[in-house]
């Protein structure tokens, strides 16, 4: 099967990240603070999957 491309692989990309962080798209009610601190994890586990994939 064939990696899609284009716009197409951009939204599938979008849903995607929405899928694995839904915790953080939850409770939108929160202070920002909680928001931001979810936000950076993220970001963090997304460099840390990277940095491991270069080894």
């Amino acid at each position: 099967m064939q990696k899609a491309s284009g716009p197409y692989r951009v939204v599938e990309g979008i849903h995607a990240w929405g899928e694995r962080w839904r915790r953080m798209l939850m409770h939108l009610h929160r202070k920002t603070s909680v928001s931001t601190a979810w936000v950076w994890l993220a970001e963090a586990r997304i460099l840390l999957d990277r940095l491991a994939n270069m080894v």
